[in-house]
């Protein structure tokens, strides 16, 4: 068999094409095995397939239905065209279908739904039939209207080139004008056909998506359907329903009478009708009803939006005292509460990051990015700690160069710790962890692994059990320098895995280097936020991860995790912080359903199921079966550093600052709004008084870390600490001390 040239050109511009997309899905298989969750690769990969597939199928079986039809109805079995037309509407599928791949989340999440157990106000729907079944059914009402024009298209095509579907034309002094448009029996048949087609499922949107969406409305002055969605649009959409079933009807109709006059005026009362109850009458009534009378005509539905909005944000179960503060403090309540005096923070976060930078960096390549509170138990005490872990920068790097980058500075180490109302007489603060390698007076803080391969600064691969030495620290003038122990990153193993490894990392210095053997391991999404939300692309994350030392001497980050949504129902809207860009949608539900662990030596990670009550988190366990393991299995090193997610609290300060007022009209005038109050300095605007602390609160037996915002009247200047709110996770069952 000859092959010409050209044939060989095709094969390398498939290659050239194809084959760095076939390296990344061939490493990033081989990394989700090497982390233990190749089954979330697998579901994802496997569904996104079986969605467009499927979509791609039906596709092109409502094509050639169409062409099917069009041949029978002319008696003409084929014409010169017909291949070019199936060909360009096979086409405009595929392209849908890779598109529809997309959606697999959403198709999961309707086979695996479960039930939240409450149901909106206003129709009875169960909460989960707006998370999990009515995004499926708009999806598919979508694709089922596309699909339906591509096959009209089709049809009409092939209709024309047989002359079934034909124009007049005459020539005027302006140009070629249509003059008029004949459509043969055949056509018109199948117009109608299609048509019907068209409105029955027009008729199930309306049904099924358009009607119970009133609950998600944003129109009004608050979320979810008010007076107006319910009085004056909702009769109209149930009016649109029944015309549209009245045209499906009459375009079945007209396939026996020809005429596309009734069909005309049903499609003329159907356009009227959504003009005048899409636009006309609920302006009219927002104007002459509503607004006259508001607080009496929107009080059942405000009062649903209350509701709605504490309980998705999860502040309908918040625990209120009352806390006077006027008793005169004695020596009696500072022994009481020796734990909280002994906690007072003199610390904080920003100057004690400049002095870490200052006394501990060592080199210029190390940095200290982030200070995170937390709280051990040292020498039998409940001390409260600022930690920030001492990261590589490859940036700055004396000589930056493949085997300098990528072979020999591979990692951070160690950490510097700090009491947070300790100082020293030259107004330093006092050193728990300190120098390199990291040193410690006391046993709960000793570190045996202090290598930071995984952090929040890594960036790129490094490659790790390679011929070249590997950095550990510098000991004076000189250096130390040891191999990597530990089984975290993607085995070489052979020339092929190298080469894919290159053309996926695009490194052909990773191909070439002799220091690389089969038994390297190459380390990628080492950089903790980035291999989070590649292992868990439907979870959202904390912003603020935090490093702990475990009693075995490792270092573990720990992240919160959340589910989240837009799709509560009369829930109040919020801005997503997790998701930052020109576009920033909102969410009205959240939950810190996991909690996630990452060994910062080899890239462990670990999910555990926080919340299991979460509909959300219960539904995506059962897409990802062995993903979360129950948060009693967290080792109880890890679950003494449990805190309560700061930003959940943000969200929940927010929404309790407006929400805490239950009353229908008291939340109507704005009575009592409380807003968060933000520190003004010299050098800084906009700091909020969120804070950790250690203390016993009233009517409790013991100190607990509480995660603490005060709150300040609307429109007052000065603070009142008269109004607080502490977070504190359940911590009688995942605290020891």
């Amino acid at each position: 068999m000859r092959i010409r040239a050209r044939h060989v050109g095709y094969l390398f511009i498939a290659a050239v094409v194809f084959f760095p997309a076939i390296a990344r899905f061939a490493v990033d298989w081989l990394w989700f095995s090497e982390v233990g969750f190749f089954q979330i690769f697998k579901t994802v990969v496997f569904f996104r397939w079986v969605v467009a597939a499927t979509v791609f199928v039906a596709g092109i079986a409502w094509v050639e239905m169409n062409m099917l039809f069009v041949r029978r109805m002319t008696g003409i079995s084929s014409h010169a065209w017909d291949r070019r037309i199936r060909l360009l509407a096979f086409a405009v599928v595929l392209v849908s279908a890779l598109a529809a791949g997309g959606a697999w989340e959403t198709v999961l999440l309707f086979v695996h739904r479960q039930p939240f157990g409450s149901a909106d106000p206003l129709f009875g729907k169960d909460i989960g039939y707006y998370f999990f079944t009515m995004p499926f059914l708009s999806r598919a009402v979508g694709y089922a209207l596309w699909l339906t024009a591509i096959g009209a298209a089709a049809a009409a095509l092939s209709y024309m080139v047989r002359g079934v579907i034909s124009a007049t034309a005459v020539f005027t002094q302006r140009g070629k004008r249509i003059q008029s448009v004949s459509i043969g029996k055949a056509a018109a048949v199948h117009a109608s056909l299609l048509s019907a087609v068209w409105f029955s499922i027009l008729a199930f949107h309306i049904r099924a998506v358009r009607i119970p969406g009133l609950v998600l409305s944003s129109q009004g002055n608050f979320f979810g359907a008010g007076y107006v969605e319910r009085y004056a649009i909702l009769p109209f959409l149930k009016v649109l329903f029944v015309l549209a079933v009245v045209l499906a009807v009459l375009s079945l109709v007209n396939i026996r009478r020809r005429t596309v006059r009734l069909v005309g005026y049903g499609i003329a009362a159907y356009a009227a009708v959504a003009l005048i109850g899409g636009w006309a009458y609920p302006a009219f009534v927002q104007k002459f009803v509503v607004l006259p009378n508001e607080l009496n005509k929107e009080a059942p539905f405000l009062a649903y939006h209350i509701n709605a909005t504490r309980k998705a944000f999860g502040v309908d179960s918040v625990a209120e005292r009352d806390i006077t503060g006027e008793d005169p403090l004695t020596y009696a309540d500072i022994q009481e509460n020796a734990p909280t005096v002994s906690n007072i923070r003199l610390w904080d976060r920003d100057p004690l990051l400049d002095t870490f930078s200052q006394v501990q960096e060592i080199r210029t390549y190390y940095d200290f990015i982030s200070v995170d509170n937390d709280r051990y138990s040292i020498n039998g005490n409940y001390r409260q700690v600022l930690l920030s872990p001492r990261e590589l920068n490859s940036r700055n790097l004396p000589q930056r160069n493949f085997i300098n980058e990528r072979l020999t500075f591979t990692h951070g180490f160690g950490a510097a710790l700090s009491p947070v109302n300790e100082v020293t007489p030259e107004g330093l603060p006092v050193l728990f962890v300190k120098d390199l390698p990291p040193k410690s007076s006391y046993p709960s803080l000793r570190i045996q692994r202090p290598e930071i391969y995984y952090g929040e600064l890594a960036e790129g691969f490094v490659v790790v059990k390679t011929q070249a030495q590997e950095f550990q620290y510098p000991e004076g003038e000189k250096n130390v320098y040891g191999r990597y122990e530990g089984e975290g990153g993607v085995p070489v193993r052979s020339l092929a895995g190298k080469a894919l490894l290159a053309v996926r990392l695009q490194s052909l210095k990773l191909l070439l280097s002799e220091d690389i053997t089969n038994e390297s391991r190459v380390m990628i999404y080492r950089n903790i936020r980035e291999r989070v939300r590649t292992l868990f692309p439907f979870l959202r994350f904390d912003q603020d991860p935090y490093l702990v030392i475990t009693p075995q001497g490792r270092l573990v980050w720990m992240y919160d995790a959340y589910t989240a949504s837009d799709r509560y129902p009369y829930s109040q809207p919020m801005k997503d912080i997790f998701r930052q860009g020109v576009y920033q949608p909102s969410i009205n539900y959240i939950r810190n359903a996991v909690k996630i662990t990452v060994d910062a030596y080899d890239g462990t990670v670990t999910a555990y199921l926080a919340d299991s009550s979460d509909p959300l988190i219960q539904t995506y366990a059962r897409i990802f079966p062995g993903a979360f393991v129950p948060l009693e299995e967290m080792p109880d090193g890890l679950r003494a550093h449990i805190r309560y997610p700061e930003d959940l609290f943000r969200y929940q300060a927010r929404i309790f600052a407006v929400y805490q007022m239950n009353d229908v009209q008291v939340f109507y005038n704005r009575e009592d709004e409380w807003q968060i109050p933000f520190i003004t300095t010299r050098d800084q605007t906009g700091d909020t008084m969120t804070r950790h602390i250690i203390m016993k609160l009233p009517g409790e037996e013991r100190e607990e870390y509480i995660l603490m915002q005060p709150f300040t009247p609307r429109g007052k200047e000065s603070v009142s600490f008269s109004k607080t709110a502490a977070g504190v996770w359940p911590q009688a069952d995942y605290e020891s001390y």
